[in-house]
């Protein structure tokens, strides 16, 4: 807990306009600031800061606050967390009500996670220098040059070919975002040998044991050595809400001559950063960071698989892109992203683990009170494949037309073009995963769609397609066809079996029908 008083001070010595015009521009106007709000798209401004009250306020969307609450909403931080940075920056000490033991133990955990940062931001901008003082592409605008190297890093060809095979190599002056969107990204190569971040890292002050606890290297079998856990590939950096380095994943690219055969001999398509003091995958979402003003601008969010669908979708103007790091989305993610957006389209991959990955991400979205839609993509494709080939778009086209999460589930378990060919016990499985989706599902409409996808089903089972059948009928069909018991007799009219209150409500709805025929009549 921090105390009522120390709050108390950062928030009347914070400047607020100063604060606010860190990212929105502001003019100012009699005793007032005023500028577009960061919180919705406007192109009139309507978002004021009254630096005497200590308050913005937007007369467009009406959401007010503090410097406190201007911290939390932009940056997605919880109070302590904005608190705690507005207090450093002003130079308060933030005293806990802690024993001076735990104080001890926190500053001691806070100095290791430092140390940490340092370690990444420093392989970060390492990474970034060997890509960009290489090959570079032709027209690249000078602001994105880093200093140039003694000599070209051994490979970095073929880290520019891989960005070359997906459109994010830009050639002119004209791919200005191509080049901007990989900067944002800190784009990097790590070169095709065994220990060269670990000397540089050393070399800059960083201890073998530091750079370990990060996961940029790990000790050799041998001891007394730290190897590279990077070699020749293609690096994207993991970056958390508040813009620090917290990780990295690397792509493999090809064996380059002139580097160490035996150090690019590493299987996995993709290496990641292992958990660490500042790193948790299931807590972090890829792109946050950089698309955190998107997303709370629309309210929104799409939520992709890969790293490469996330920077090829902001390379090309969809930048309200995130993804999952290599995991299942989580309600962490989920929470996460909800200080940002109430509202997420999941755009996995069109394949069978896209389909898992969305059914998976049902708990996290409800959790987290996400609304989510699902958009899906045809077989086989990635959102990164899908914009090269089709067009952007097509694909924000796909975004559109979404379709709600849980129309898109019972959809896919009762799908007539594959539920007829599964084994019966799959299609009992898919049928009870809908009985139960809608047994926590409040929306009548959906509960009618469901019965719309069993009556499907059932036709597909060689029932008469004038037969009315509801889920729970459905899967009691299927586990009668299981036990073979079941015949292809049609079932009956649910009428009879939803009691008499469904007459008395047809001859209402009925009788709304003919009132509404005769309008014309009752209004003249």
């Amino acid at each position: 807990m921090i105390r009522q008083d120390i709050v108390d001070d950062v928030r009347a010595r914070t400047d607020i306009v100063a604060l606010v015009s860190e990212s929105v521009r502001l003019v100012r106007r009699g005793n007032t600031w005023k500028g577009c709000c960061p919180f919705h798209k406007e192109k009139t401004p309507s978002f004021n800061v009254s630096p005497s009250k200590g308050l913005a306020h937007c007369f467009g969307c009406k959401e007010s606050c503090d410097a406190i609450g201007f911290v939390e909403k932009t940056q997605g931080l919880s109070f302590v967390e904005a608190v705690t940075m507005l207090a450093e920056r002003l130079g308060i000490t933030i005293e806990e009500t802690r024993t001076p033991q735990e104080r001890k133990e926190a500053a001691a955990a806070k100095d290791q996670q430092n140390a940490v940062y340092r370690a990444n931001e420093l392989a970060a901008l390492w990474f970034e220098t060997n890509l960009w003082s290489g090959v570079v592409p032709a027209g690249i605008p000078q602001e994105f040059h880093l200093p140039k190297l003694a000599a070209q890093p051994v490979g970095v060809e073929n880290a520019w070919l891989e960005l070359d095979k997906r459109g994010l190599a830009p050639t002119n002056g004209e791919h200005t975002l191509i080049g901007s969107t990989l900067r944002a990204f800190r784009i990097g190569y790590a070169p095709p040998f065994w220990d060269h971040l670990a000397r540089h890292l050393v070399q800059a002050g960083i201890s073998p044991n530091v750079a370990e606890q990060a996961g940029l290297v790990a000790p050799s079998q041998t001891g007394g050595r730290h190897y590279d856990r990077f070699r020749n590939r293609l690096m994207f950096a993991v970056i958390d809400v508040q813009g620090r380095v917290v990780g990295f994943s690397g792509r493999m690219l090809p064996t380059p001559q002139g580097g160490d055969a035996a150090a690019c001999k590493e299987p996995a398509k993709y290496v990641n950063t292992p958990e660490s003091h500042v790193y948790t995958k299931g807590r972090q979402l890829f792109g946050l960071y950089q698309a955190r003003n998107a997303v709370r601008r629309a309210d929104h969010a799409a939520l992709v698989e890969g790293n490469f669908d996330v920077v090829s979708l902001h390379a090309r103007g969809i930048d309200n892109v995130v993804a999952p790091l290599g995991t299942a989305f989580t309600q962490e993610q989920a929470t996460l992203l909800k200080r940002f957006c109430t509202h997420v389209t999941l755009a996995f991959d069109g394949d069978t683990a896209g389909r898992k990955a969305t059914i998976a991400s049902r708990e996290a979205c409800a959790c987290a009170a996400l609304s989510a839609r699902v958009a899906s993509l045809p077989q086989g494709k990635d959102p990164d494949a899908f914009v090269r080939e089709f067009g952007v778009e097509p694909f924000q086209r796909l975004l559109d037309g979404a379709s709600g999460l849980v129309e898109w589930l019972v959809n896919n378990a009762l799908d007539v073009a594959t539920f007829h060919r599964a084994p019966l016990q799959e299609q009992l499985d898919r049928v009870r995963s809908v009985g139960d989706l809608l047994a926590t599902e409040n929306d009548p409409e959906m509960r009618q769609l469901a019965e719309v996808y069993a009556n499907r089903a059932a036709a597909r089972l060689g029932l008469t397609a004038s037969s009315s059948v509801t889920v729970d009928q459905l899967q009691r069909i299927v586990a009668g066809k299981l036990r073979g018991t079941t015949t292809t007799k049609p079932v009956a009219s649910t009428t009879a079996t939803r009691g008499p209150e469904w007459g008395i409500q047809r001859a209402m709805l009925g009788a709304v029908i003919d009132g509404i025929s005769h309008a014309d009549e009752l209004l003249a």
